[in-house]
This record gives structure tokens, sequence and C-alpha cells, in this order.
């Protein structure tokens, strides 16, 4: 609950993936940092650059993995919402970090929003984390990246996932 990005790169640096050797890493992160924190406390950039920062550590300690980067989810009810806003233009930037082969993006937020862009209590309950339909929803998207094949064509140990050789994105 409330882990951000800095939290999540001590535990790496800090020996959470060692011993592992995953196909595949699903990263989701920075929704934390703009929640709680004011645009001039966390701009954009420095929410790009600690996702950046925790990709490559990912990348270095996990080299054969492929990383499924997701875009931050939908926060706030409205579509010009600040915090809304501010993630849309965090969102903008992360696909610079997807080569297409060792890191993927995945963008399905629009997913979670009704026609005219609101997020809706069915979807994020509290405007912010998930509700079962939302997970749903983002199961659905997930897992075309986890059941197409990895880079050496063997399937991912894991439930016969996969992980797919480009990058995906849904509009």
């Amino acid at each position: 609950s409330g882990d951000k990005t800095e939290n999540l790169l001590w535990r790496i640096r800090n020996g959470q993936l060692d011993g592992l050797d995953p196909q595949a890493v699903v990263l989701l992160i920075g929704t934390n940092n703009t929640f709680s924190r004011p645009v001039r406390e966390e701009p954009p950039g420095d929410t790009v650059r600690a996702v950046s920062e925790i990709v490559a550590e990912v990348r270095s300690r996990c080299p054969n993995a492929r990383i499924v980067l997701n875009a931050i989810l939908p926060q706030g009810e409205a579509p010009d919402g600040e915090k809304r806003l501010r993630d849309a233009r965090i969102n903008e930037q992360l696909p610079a970090l997807a080569d297409g082969e060792h890191v993927l993006w995945m963008d399905f937020g629009s997913r979670l929003l009704t026609d005219d862009g609101r997020l809706t209590k069915e979807i994020a309950p509290d405007f912010t984390h998930p509700s079962e339909k939302g997970y749903e929803i983002w199961a659905d998207e997930v897992l075309p990246f986890l059941l197409s094949r990895s880079r050496d064509g063997r399937r991912v140990r894991r439930a016969g996932a996969q992980v797919c050789p480009a990058p995906c994105r849904r509009q």
C-alpha cells in the first residue's frame, strides 16, 4: 500500500530480485508518486526518471526477462483532474523506455474509462485502485503479452504463459 518508485528501487537494489531469473516482469509503478504528492514536489519528469531507473535495474538484474511496462492507470473521476493530467504527461514519456525487445509498453487506461473519459466507482471505488472488474480488464490486456512467444521461443514457465516479441499498445 502506498508504494512509490523510490521504495521499489530500494527493494530492487537491496536484493528483492536476487536469485530470480524470470522470463517476464510486469511493472506498474508511479501512481502513488502522483497520488500523494503535489506537482511542485513530483513533476512528471521526476516520475519518468524514477521509472527509467527501475527499468534499468530490472534489466541488469533480470537480463533474460521481458519487462511489460504499464502506463500509470487513470485516477480521479474527471478526465481533466490535476492528477489525471499529470499522469497523462508521464504516460506520454514512458513509451520511450520501451525498445520492443526487452521492454514492452502497454497502455490500456482508456479501457477503464467511460466514453467521456470518466473513471467510475464500478472500475475504481476510490477513483484510484481498481475493483475486481478493473483487475479483470487489466488481466484481459496483460494476458496477450504473457500468452505470446518469448524471445527465445520458449514458453514462460508459469501457467503456460508467454511473452510477446513486440510492443503491444492498445488505445
